[in-house]
């Protein structure tokens, strides 16, 4: 079998058309920078049509204007059309590092050095489905997975540290800092004792953290390789050894679960069709517009009395999240013979309250305090839905669902209940087409309601 170092995943730039790409977004973003100009002169001195250089300052341009899709793909076209017709490699490769701006737009990041950066250690996936041994450290491995790993552990020597370290406090404080000495000096000062105590501590869980990842990576086998013989108290050899015992069997096996068999009852994936392991187009996907941000609770438009800043006896900010937190604690009407909040007992004196905190009959699924987003148009909502409950029919399919949204406006001659419920309606409207999306019911089946908790009010939309 080939034998591979390194990272079982190919970073994205890995090759001559990604690392042109990087080149031109970082002398761009930075003029100043020779080494990148220095490579983009390089690269158009070798090609008869080399332009590359010379559009970076079309990028330039572009950064403050384009969605990082757009300036990627911008970038992608003029390394193309110096690219053999035959090329499909170098083509793919820049159409994935397109995709990973497009993912990038979506984060709402407006910052060209941290998209430089997603791009440089961005992965192109998983390396072709061959027979490959990847030889790499436990570090190198985190957060990937191989169908066997063989682990080897050595971890059977403790060594000596130079560096200063600090006692803390039951606090996490540091209550003195000392470069250790040696060992036995350390050992009859108790003082001393206690700092390589909680050293050792330190070390010693992070040398376990380390054997976990290791151990994390295997999908279908794991086998650990470990010398027992001459390991140091502390190790990691030294504690799988109190853990499963020191005596191995004749085959040197100091421990096994499941099935030592597995490869015979295993059966390879079969290969991908050529359809779908054919190169990919040279075309690039069309850009979409950058998407705003938007929130439903900021749908509203509204005055505020300057007076009310300096109103001290109303802390009506306060006083919001309490009821919220009340009310968020409260499934259906019977739980609320714990809560003495005299809000929420003001409020179920008014029977439409108290109908719609009554537990239904039917099948109802209650979201209390759900956090959602979803797109629409070129505009990204986020936001919190207080309480929806969503109804299902016999079959168990949903058929309705029903948004409550608790409002702490004080009502007053100057905000009437009406002017209040025409300043958050916007703000409802977005909540129920983010339900409508969410769930795939239809707009005009899903009711909103406004529970205004200044004056017991529901009032219906």
């Amino acid at each position: 079998s080939p034998i591979h170092t390194g990272s079982a995943v190919k970073p994205a730039c890995d090759n001559a058309a990604g690392a042109a790409l990087l080149a031109m977004l970082r002398l761009a973003a930075h003029p100043g920078d020779q080494h990148a100009a220095g490579y983009l002169q390089l690269i158009d001195h070798s090609c008869a049509d080399g332009q590359l250089l010379a559009a970076t300052s079309e990028l330039r341009s572009s950064l403050s204007t384009s969605s990082y899709e757009s300036l990627v793909r911008q970038a992608a076209q003029t390394i193309e059309a110096v690219l053999p017709n035959n090329d499909q490699r170098h083509r793919q490769r820049l159409d994935q590092l397109i995709q990973i701006a497009r993912r990038f737009d979506c984060d709402e990041q407006r910052n060209i050095d941290a998209l430089i950066d997603t791009l440089e250690t961005s992965s192109s996936g998983e390396c072709p489905n061959t027979e490959a041994v990847i030889i790499e450290t436990i570090h190198k491995s985190k957060g990937l997975e191989y169908d066997v790993v063989i682990l080897v552990n050595e971890d059977k020597t403790n060594r000596s540290d130079s560096r200063i370290h600090a006692l803390m406090n039951s606090q996490g404080e540091a209550e003195w800092v000392l470069k250790p000495a040696p060992k036995d000096i350390m050992q009859a000062d108790p003082a001393l004792s206690q700092l390589q105590e909680q050293d050792d501590s330190q070390a010693g869980f992070g040398r376990l953290c380390t054997l976990y990842v290791g151990m994390t990576r295997a999908k279908r086998a794991l086998y650990m390789i470990s010398e027992l013989k001459g390991a140091h108290k502390s190790t990691t050899v030294d504690f799988m050894r109190e853990m499963l015992g020191s005596e191995s069997d004749e085959n040197g096996v100091l421990w096994q679960t499941g099935a030592p068999d597995w490869d015979q009852h295993w059966s390879a994936p079969k290969p991908e069709s050529e359809e779908a392991v054919r190169p990919m187009r040279s075309h690039f996907r069309p850009a979409h517009p950058r998407l705003q941000l938007a929130r439903p609770s900021e749908a509203k438009s509204t005055q505020l009395n300057g007076g009310s800043l300096f109103d001290l006896s109303e802390q009506a900010g306060r006083f919001g999240t309490v009821v919220h937190a009340a009310f968020e604690q409260l499934a259906w009407l019977a739980d609320a013979a714990n809560l003495k909040h005299p809000t929420l007992q003001n409020c179920f004196e008014n029977p439409g309250i108290r109908d719609c905190f009554t537990q239904p009959s039917v099948d109802c699924e209650l979201w209390r305090e759900k956090a959602f987003s979803y797109v629409e148009g070129d505009q990204f909502y986020s936001g919190v839905f207080d309480r929806v409950h969503l109804y299902r029919d016999a079959s168990g399919s949903l058929v309705r669902a029903e948004i409550i949204d608790f409002k702490t406006d004080r009502i007053h001659q100057s905000n009437t209940i009406e002017a209040a419920t025409e300043q958050h309606r916007p703000q409802m409207e977005s909540y129920r087409r983010a339900i409508a999306t969410i769930t795939g019911l239809p707009v005009d089946a899903i009711s909103a309601k406004l529970l205004f908790t200044d004056n017991a009010s529901l009032i219906c939309l």
